[in-house]
């Protein structure tokens, strides 16, 4: 909701000393955040497939179209991960494996 991104945005970008976000730029980044007007454009690799093969998707830097056709159009995006494809694929997987199933583990 606005709200919520709202105060997201305030905490990220502003400490308690400074004056809170203009109204147009949290109306302009909810928009840009909700793919208000490009809704055909959401789409998401669920964890699962990302997961798969020790973390494969990450390994194909150049097949685009690849990483494309693992993703499925979405309603909304729950968590974004954003990674560098010069950082080996297994780091990146075992990173993920700590935020994701640590607690599962123990």
């Amino acid at each position: 909701s606005r709200r919520y991104v709202s105060a997201r945005l305030e905490a990220l970008f502003f400490s308690e000393e400074e004056d809170a976000l203009p109204d147009e730029l949290i109306t302009s980044v909810s928009r840009s955040l909700s793919f208000c007007g490009a809704e055909d454009l959401a789409r998401a690799v669920p964890l699962s497939r990302v997961m798969r093969g020790c973390g494969r998707i990450f390994s194909r830097s150049a097949d685009a179209m690849v990483t494309y056709n693992a993703s499925t159009a979405v309603q909304r995006i729950r968590v974004f991960i954003s990674h560098n494809w010069s950082v080996a694929r297994i780091d990146k997987f075992l990173a993920l494996s700590l935020k994701y199933n640590f607690s599962l583990a123990f």
